[in-house]
C-alpha cells in the first residue's frame, strides 16, 4: 500500500531581506548571500512548523531555490 509520507530535504530559499536587526537561529535559517538553508538542511516534515521573525515593511512570498522531496 502506497503512503503519502513525504519530507522535504535541503530546502533553500531566496531571502535577500534577512538582516541582523532580528536575530535568527542559524539552525533554522543559515544565510549565504541571498540564499538561506532552512532547518540546517535536515528533513522538514508535514505538520511541524518552522517559525522565525523578520523585520520588513511589507509581506512577500518566499521563493524556493532548491530542495529535495522524499516520498515513500
Amino acid at each position: 500500500m502506497a503512503s503519502n509520507a513525504c519530507k522535504l530535504l535541503c530546502l533553500v530559499l531566496f531571502l535577500a531581506f534577512v538582516n541582523q536587526v532580528t536575530p535568527i537561529d542559524t539552525s533554522l535559517l543559515l544565510k549565504s548571500g541571498d540564499a538561506c538553508l532552512v532547518n540546517a538542511g535536515k528533513f522538514i516534515v508535514p505538520h511541524v512548523d518552522i517559525v522565525f521573525k523578520y523585520v520588513w515593511d511589507t509581506s512577500f512570498d518566499l521563493k524556493v531555490i532548491d530542495g529535495v522531496m522524499v516520498c515513500y
